[in-house]
C-alpha cells in the first residue's frame, strides 16, 4: 500500500493507521465517484426526455388550441417539467452531512493522536542506549553502556547493529548543521539539530538488513551520508558486543575520502566531528608552504 514492510513494532503500527486513511480515503471517493456518476446520468436522462417531448410538441399543437404556449422554453409549463423540484431546505439530509465528516476526522484525529503518542513515548529503562552522531557527511555509534564505538566514513559507511526484540533508544546529536536520522523500514524518523538532543525508541520485530539515510539536505556530500542497519537475534548480539568491545576503540570501517567544500580537490578528513566523543583515529595530512 505505497510503505515499505515494517521492521519495528512502532513501525507496524504506522502500517495500520495508514491501512485506516487509505481504506477511509477510497471509501469516500468511491461515494463521490458513484453520486457523480449518477447525477450526470439522470441529468443526461432527462435532458433527452425533454428534447423529444419538444420534438413531438407542433404535432400535438395543431389539435391542442394553446399548446403551442407549452414549449416557449424555460418559461413555458412543458419546458419547466424537465427542471428537478427545487427545494430550499433538506435539514436532515444537511444535517448527516455535516455530522459524516466531522465525525471522520475526530476519529482520524483520535488514531493519529494514539499512534503519535507510541512514537514519541520513551522509556524509563530501555534495554540498549545508542548515541546516534550526524556529522558531515557520515555517522559515528556508540553504545555507552557497551563501551563501543563505530564510525563510518562516504567509502565504507558503518553498520549499526541491533538486537532483535529489545527496547533500543537512540539519542541523536548533531552539532555542525542539521541532519536526520531516518531507516525507511522503521516507518519514522527523527531531525538531528545542534544543540538539541532528540530521542527515538523502536523495538525491531525481525531480524534484517536495511540502509539508512539522512533526510535532511546537509551540504555538498549529503547523498553518500548512509549506513547499513543489521537487526540480529539477542544472543547473537551479545556475542557481538563482547567481541568488539575488545578491539580498540573506535572501531573505524573504512578511509574517509570526501569532497572539501571549498575546493574540487579530494583531501582525507582529518578532523574529528565536532560531536564525537572518541573521534576515530585517522591518518593526518602535512601541508608543505611553496614560496614564489
Amino acid at each position: 500500500m505505497g510503505l515499505p514492510d515494517a521492521a519495528t513494532t512502532e513501525g507496524e503500527e504506522v502500517t495500520s493507521l495508514w491501512q485506516v486513511y487509505l481504506t477511509l480515503a477510497i471509501i469516500v471517493a468511491g461515494i463521490i465517484w458513484v453520486l457523480v456518476t449518477f447525477t450526470v446520468i439522470a441529468s443526461l436522462r432527462r435532458r433527452r426526455q425533454h428534447a423529444a417531448e419538444v420534438a413531438a410538441g407542433p404535432a400535438t399543437s395543431a389539435e391542442t388550441p394553446g399548446s403551442a404556449d407549452l414549449d416557449a422554453g424555460n418559461g413555458g409549463e412543458r419546458g419547466r417539467a424537465h427542471i428537478p423540484e427545487q427545494v430550499q431546505y433538506r435539514t436532515k439530509l444537511e444535517l448527516f452531512f455535516l455530522a459524516l465528516p466531522i465525525a471522520l476526522v475526530v476519529v482520524l484525529l483520535g488514531l493519529t493522536f494514539r499512534v503519535d503518542a507510541l512514537l514519541t513515548e520513551i522509556s524509563e529503562q530501555p534495554d540498549l542506549v545508542i548515541e546516534v552522531t550526524g556529522f558531515q557527511w557520515q555517522w559515528q555509534f556508540h553504545y555507552p553502556e557497551l563501551g563501543i564505538t563505530i564510525a563510518g566514513d562516504p567509502e565504507d559507511p558503518p553498520i549499526l547493529y541491533l538486537p532483535v526484540g529489545r527496547t533500543i533508544r537512540f539519542e541523536l546529536l548533531a552539532e555542525d548543521v542539521i541532519h536526520s536520522f531516518w531507516v525507511p523500514e522503521f516507518l519514522e524518523k527523527r531531525d538531528m539539530i545542534p544543540g538539541v538532543t532528540n530521542q527515538i525508541e523502536v523495538t525491531v520485530s525481525e531480524p534484517g538488513s536495511w540502509v539508512g539515510r539522512c533526510a535532511e539536505y546537509c551540504g555538498l556530500n549529503h547523498w553518500r551520508m548512509w549506513f547499513d542497519v543489521e537487526a540480529i537475534a539477542g544472543d547473537q548480539f551479545d556475542t557481538w558486543a563482547i567481541v568488539t568491545a575488545r578491539q580498540p576503540q573506535p572501531v573505524v570501517q573504512g578511509r574517509a575520502q570526501v569532497t572539501s567544500t571549498t575546493s574540487s580537490t579530494a583531501v582525507p578528513i582529518t578532523n574529528p566531528p565536532p560531536s564525537v566523543s572518541i573521534a576515530p583515529t585517522l591518518p593526518t595530512t602535512t601541508t608543505t608552504e611553496v614560496d614564489g
